[in-house]
């Protein structure tokens, strides 16, 4: 016959184990949850201060540019001994120029947007399976189930990953294409 305190103890260890997996899933759910949050919100940060960045050198580039297209046309001008109407030709052409460059900014900006709303889309939808995942993870029962929670976390991770980067490197060539048209659209004008 069994001996009922041992057949006790067994059942105790089985519940204590089971309470410590239990334990440690939340844990590790709960740390790669905070870590998906960080990380978003790190990549955020990071993009918003490269786009003001971006924006302030455009803006600063544009007024340097067209300070020293106007000395520059002015000297050169001179330099050349050409007249006043010359020389107004000259600044025009370059303005001519600087527009052309300008249009580019912008469109080059709008790329950057649009690719930086991909990266929050991305982030924001990561965040919500994340907690989809930590549900799932905590109605765990076995150390299988879990497993099974855990390498499909992996999966969608990588998949919402790869579709992200897909979409991003379409809208960086639909911008890429967008900056060139515009370009050969100013100096057309120009020419």
């Amino acid at each position: 016959m069994a001996n009922p305190r041992h057949q006790e103890q067994g059942s105790q260890s089985a519940e204590q184990s089971e309470h410590k997996v239990a334990e440690e899933a939340t844990r590790a759910t709960r740390n790669i949850a905070d870590f998906g949050a960080r990380a978003a919100s790190t990549r955020a940060d990071m993009l918003q201060s490269g786009m003001e960045t971006v924006r302030h050198i455009w803006e600063s580039s544009a007024e340097l540019t067209s300070s020293l297209t106007k000395r520059t046309s002015d000297q050169f001008g001179r330099t050349l001994g050409l007249a006043g109407g010359e020389s107004d030709a000259t600044a025009q052409q370059a303005s001519r120029n600087l527009s052309a460059i300008m249009q580019t900014s912008l469109a080059l900006n709008e790329g950057v947007r649009k690719v930086s709303d991909e990266w929050f889309k991305f982030a924001r939808a990561r965040i919500e399976r994340a907690f989809e995942h930590v549900d799932k993870a905590m109605r765990s029962r076995t150390p299988q189930e879990l497993a099974a929670v855990q390498t499909e976390a992996v999966r969608d991770n990588l998949e919402d990953m790869l579709q992200s980067t897909q979409r991003i490197a379409e809208l960086s060539q639909q911008t890429a294409n967008e900056a060139s048209r515009k370009l050969s659209e100013g100096l057309g004008r120009a020419a």
